[in-house]
């Protein structure tokens, strides 16, 4: 499902030269934005070399980067996790969850939020133009590397039903879920409505025992 919902598309490192705001961009590339419990939008961010004590990870409308609809400040105390799971591609950058077609693209992002951390955690001074090529040209060296583990292996429709400004509605709405925690609920009582009744069945076996062993009828008791 995850692949499906992305546009075709190359990772980039050069900034585009009728757009200013792009002149830092060390990474950029179409995420997918979680919105939401039901919702995600296919973003294209641009993680931008830091400039004194921060960088920005500016997330676009799409790849002509004429539209920015939000940004995340990179500090050195930005929190920065990846997600746990087998072949999970996704991970949290302040707060925001993304995710990216592959584990390897996955593990670029964060490498390169990795090594803009650093610099930031050793006071670094913002990187001249010379430098930020000198740091694209390492990025690119890097996804000639990997870029055969970077492309999808099948194209598909999108597997979500689409919505205005790529974004995409799960399938498990608001009812949906509720349905689902009827059932889960459903489950617990019936659940629990066996277990009673396991234990019901139980309790006659002690009287039974009882009636052997202590409840002798008087009769017997005087034959004896």
């Amino acid at each position: 499902v995850t692949q499906s919902l992305f546009p075709p598309f190359r990772i980039m490192c050069d900034p585009l030269p009728f757009r200013e705001q792009t002149h830092r961009r060390l990474l950029a590339g179409y995420l997918l934005h979680s919105d939401g419990p039901y919702m995600v939008s296919v973003l294209y961010c641009e993680l931008q070399a830091h400039q004194g004590d921060q960088a920005l990870l500016v997330l676009y409308e799409n790849e002509s980067c004429e539209v920015a609809l939000n940004s995340v400040v990179l500090n050195v105390d930005a929190i920065v996790a990846e997600k746990v799971g087998i072949n999970c591609s996704c991970f949290t950058v302040e707060k925001h969850d993304f995710s990216s077609r592959t584990l390897s693209e996955r593990k670029l992002w964060l490498r390169a939020i990795s090594n803009i951390k650093v610099k930031l955690a050793n006071a670094a001074p913002s990187p001249s133009a010379s430098e930020l090529r000198y740091f694209r040209e390492a990025i690119k060296e890097h996804l000639d590397e990997i870029r055969a583990t970077l492309q999808c292996k099948v194209r598909t429709d999108a597997l979500l039903p689409p919505s205005p400004n790529n974004t995409f509605q799960s399938e498990l709405t608001p009812f949906a879920a509720g349905l689902w925690a009827k059932v889960a609920s459903d489950r617990s009582k019936s659940a629990a409505t066996a277990a009673t009744a396991l234990v019901s069945v139980k309790e006659p076996d002690s009287h039974s025992d009882n009636d052997a062993n202590g409840d002798v009828p008087p009769e017997m008791n005087e034959g004896l």
